[in-house]
């Protein structure tokens, strides 16, 4: 009896050992850099307005992590230490996305890895090491009221992605940036409570 209570014991401990060194990749980040929210591959579903005004309005959701720093606080929803918080860098993407596409129906949109890697290495930005952190936008569906997005951590040396998931926040609010504000949002306060 004693053997098998002694058998169990080392297992159980080997256990707790082995889930003890398993941890999110992004638990041994201290400090990153946000480049904001990145909408040029989205698609959506029950989007009003025009090309101009879903542009403009999704574009405007950038400047609300400088604009309303204090609700939209990085440090806070990650519990990370921040460097830079650089939103033109996913504003200026935003500028340049086609809209029209935002306004063709579609049922879902799931981005490829090669997608992800893609944007990560063509992103224009001034620092050239540490960790950075993007959110891109994959779909919008205003009958479910739900933005899905991609969370992406990376290093910026050499572009590498050290971690990445999709999320998903509840879309609300008055007017169409208020509106998908929300869920991007709750997608960045989740972050602190990301396990892998």
């Amino acid at each position: 009896m004693k053997k098998i209570f002694l058998g169990m014991l080392l297992f159980f401990c080997s256990c707790v050992c082995f889930a003890a060194k398993k941890s999110s990749p992004i638990a041994k980040v201290s400090t990153i850099n946000f480049y904001g929210v990145d909408y040029t591959k989205c698609r959506a579903a029950g989007l009003e307005g025009t090309p101009e005004q879903i542009s403009k309005a999704l574009t405007n959701i950038n400047d609300l992590f400088v604009t309303e720093a204090k609700k939209y606080d990085v440090a806070k929803m990650t519990k990370k230490k921040v460097g830079v918080v650089d939103t033109k860098v996913a504003a200026a993407m935003c500028e340049n996305m086609n809209a029209d596409s935002l306004l063709i129906q579609s049922t879902g949109n799931k981005l490829s890895n090669e997608v992800v890697e893609s944007t990560i290495k063509n992103l224009n930005l001034k620092e050239t090491k540490g960790t950075g952190l993007l959110l891109i936008g994959e779909y919008l569906n205003k009958s479910k009221s739900e933005g899905s997005y991609r969370v992406v951590f990376f290093d910026i040396e050499s572009r590498n992605i050290i971690a990445q998931w999709e999320a998903t926040g509840k879309a609300g609010g008055f007017g169409l940036r208020n509106f998908w504000a929300k869920s991007v949002y709750l997608v960045m306060d989740a972050i602190k409570s990301y396990k892998e």
